[in-house]
């Protein structure tokens, strides 16, 4: 039988006390057992002592409804003690407040690569697109432009640049009007409603030619119907005067359009090429409209066509690999060189498509137009007859595209300052009580009326009295330190902003001019002889409108380009600059 054993006496084994918790207050090396160095998914409480679990993390394609694009990152934005995510997409900026999404923006160009975010106090930077982006308080922005230090280019937001004022997308066109087919067809119209205050610059129509008509079409902007006449520019409603004429035998024969992921773009060469080979359609001299790309949609001119797998063009192009789905289509564009028609925001106008070719059923030109449903919902399409009579057509709209100048309020934004600079000089005025004026010159593309500017500032101390303002001035010459008493200026200074309204951090400052607005006028001349380097003197054909102390522009958009200030002037001869010329100047044939 077993034999029965005794079992051996347990041994007692002491366990320390694992109550204990975080402890950064003594060196690693005395951190007793039963505490810890680091501990994670866990955030302390704002009393400093209590403790809470930390929150997982969401899955943003789980949330996020605009799965269709791409996404190049998700970020918290912290505004008024809320984190709101952002989702950075290729071509836009979503917000989520709540449970919905809302667009805070739309850059101009789509980017293809990851973005990157900086915060600090509710101010968020976006690096990644086309420009940098601000967003703050829920509001998005480009933060400026990057330009040379000496005269950087006036930038504007929302106003003064050429761009799309009404349109009905390409993408629409389903059928034609036919202009010039029949007597019903004499003219076409379309009209619209402009958003904003605006001059014209020019039309974008699709058209194709059936046959061979001979003859000229232009456009014309009306603010009626009533008093059509059928000669150029003689109707009592027009608006300005029409554009110049298109030969109508320049137009081809086909609706040139080619959509694939085939496409890529040289930037050496200026080629646009087709591994598939379907760009044989676009001919030399045919205007082009690129959509779809990350890098280069737009407009161009093909230099050299009728080439199935590449066109060059005259315009810059930037290095593009084949993938994404472009599309290019070939465009015509009506400008207008004459008077340009000012159009007022939110009133209804008509495009009308006049024609100087004859009348003919077999020699025509198609207008593309949309008859499948239409969604362009501030305007129609309309035929005028033989006796100028207009007919009207619900169900009808053209393809097309208005293009000018917004003349609504301008912002003016220089490029972002040098932080450590900027600091510097900020933290002379108090120590010192010196006065200081800073200045930043710039340069116009065309003429403007400036009512406010935008400066990114911060205040240093807490207590500093008095005002900032803004002027405008002509040249660097008779400048005073007293307010609007500065012989140069142009129109008055801006209003005050107190300093003691000014953020301890950095933000856009607004400097808006409620008195006579600076009206600036963009004026150039040729140089009439030889002006060489390492001199001063610049031989022009006119010194009109050039003062002592302003700044000139030699070369604009040339490898040549240069900056100089004028020291003195020889009326009608030459302008003599306070430095040497860099580059050798010669008379334009």
């Amino acid at each position: 039988m077993p034999r029965y054993v005794r079992p051996k006496a347990l041994k007692e084994v002491p366990v320390e006390d694992l109550g204990g918790g975080l402890n950064q207050a003594v060196p690693p090396n005395s951190v007793p057992f039963r505490e810890c160095l680091v501990a994670e998914n866990i955030r302390v409480g704002e009393d400093g002592r209590t403790k809470e679990k930390r929150p997982g993390l969401t899955k943003l394609d789980s949330i996020y409804d605009f799965v269709s694009k791409k996404i190049y990152g998700a970020f918290g934005i912290e505004e008024s003690d809320e984190v709101k995510i952002a989702a950075f997409l290729e071509d836009d900026i979503q917000l989520k407040s709540g449970n919905e999404w809302g667009s805070i923006f739309s850059p101009t160009k789509k980017i293809n690569k990851s973005v990157s975010v900086v915060q600090d106090k509710g101010l968020v930077l976006v690096a990644g697109y086309e420009k940098l982006i601000t967003i703050k308080d829920g509001q998005a922005h480009y933060s400026g432009i990057e330009a040379p230090e000496s005269a950087p280019t006036v930038g504007t937001e929302g106003a003064g640049a050429d761009k799309k004022i009404a349109e009905y997308p390409e993408s629409n066109q389903d059928h034609c009007g036919e202009l010039g087919q029949a007597t019903a067809q004499t003219l076409l119209a379309q009209s619209f409603k402009p958003t904003v205050d605006c001059e014209l610059s020019k039309i974008t129509l699709k058209l194709k030619k059936v046959g061979t008509p001979t003859g000229n079409l232009w456009a014309e902007i009306h603010r009626t119907k009533s008093g059509t006449l059928g000669t150029k520019n003689d109707s009592p409603n027009i608006v300005g005067e029409g554009t110049g004429d298109l030969d109508v035998s320049t137009i081809i024969g086909s609706f040139a359009k080619v959509t694939d992921t085939s496409i890529a773009f040289v930037s050496a060469t200026k080629k646009i090429t087709d591994t598939n080979n379907g760009l044989a359609g676009f001919l030399t001299g045919d205007k082009i409209k690129v959509t779809g790309s990350a890098e280069n949609d737009g407009v161009y001119t093909v230099a050299t066509g009728g080439v199935a797998g590449e066109i060059v063009v005259s315009e810059d192009l930037v290095d593009e690999d084949a993938g994404d789905s472009i599309t290019i289509e070939t465009i015509y564009e009506l400008t207008f060189s004459g008077t340009k028609p000012s159009l007022d925001k939110n009133e209804t106008y008509y495009l009308v498509i006049y024609r100087s070719f004859d009348v003919s059923s077999s020699n025509y030109v198609e207008v593309g137009f949309d008859c499948s449903s239409p969604e362009y919902e501030e305007g129609k399409y309309f035929e005028i007859s033989g006796a100028l009579n207009w007919t009207y057509y619900e169900a009808v709209d053209l393809v097309f595209e208005i293009h000018g100048i917004n003349k609504d309020e301008q912002t003016l934004s220089f490029g972002p300052p040098e932080t450590e600079n900027f600091d510097m000089l900020m933290f002379k005025y108090p120590t010192t009580m010196t006065r200081y004026l800073f200045a930043q010159s710039f340069k116009l593309s065309k003429d403007s009326d400036i009512t406010k500017v935008s400066i990114p500032l911060r205040r240093c101390y807490y207590e500093m009295p008095g005002n900032l303002w803004v002027e405008i001035h002509s040249s660097q010459v008779g400048t005073s330190g007293t307010k609007e008493a500065s012989t140069k200026i142009v129109g008055d200074a801006s209003d005050d902003v107190a300093i003691s309204e000014i953020s301890g951090n950095f933000e856009w400052v607004e400097f808006t001019f409620s008195g006579e607005k600076p009206s600036l006028t963009f004026f150039e001349t040729n140089v009439d002889q030889i002006s060489s380097s390492n001199q001063k003197v610049l031989y022009v054909a006119s010194t009109t409108n050039f003062v002592v102390g302003g700044v000139v522009v030699i070369g604009r958009g040339t490898e040549r380009e240069e900056i100089k200030v004028i020291d003195t002037i020889q009326a009608g001869e030459s302008l003599t600059m306070t430095e040497n010329l860099t580059y050798i100047s010669f008379k334009e044939c």
